[in-house]
């Protein structure tokens, strides 16, 4: 399973780095905000996975801040997709 969530996360941060545009960052943030939240779930429900999962919830719940902070900062001259040639 950490296969899979590290797989999405370079996924994730491949897609952010071709196209960083505020709509993909804002797209990252929910789905590091819905990861975060299926964690505090497991937790609740899994003691022996409790730890790791509050660990999860707490660095996703970061990545779902930073990436709102980034989806709110805007291009200087547009989008920068535009700007290339």
């Amino acid at each position: 399973m950490a296969q899979l969530l590290g797989t999405r996360h370079l996924v994730q941060a491949a897609v952010t780095s071709f196209v960083p545009a505020p709509d993909v960052f804002a797209l990252g943030a929910d789905v590091d905000a819905v990861h975060a939240g299926s964690m505090l779930v497991l937790a609740a429900g899994d003691p022996v996975a409790r730890h790791a999962a509050l660990t999860d919830a707490l660095a996703e719940a970061l990545f779902a801040v930073v990436g709102r902070r980034s989806a709110s900062v805007q291009a200087p001259e547009g989008d920068l997709l535009e700007q290339q040639p």
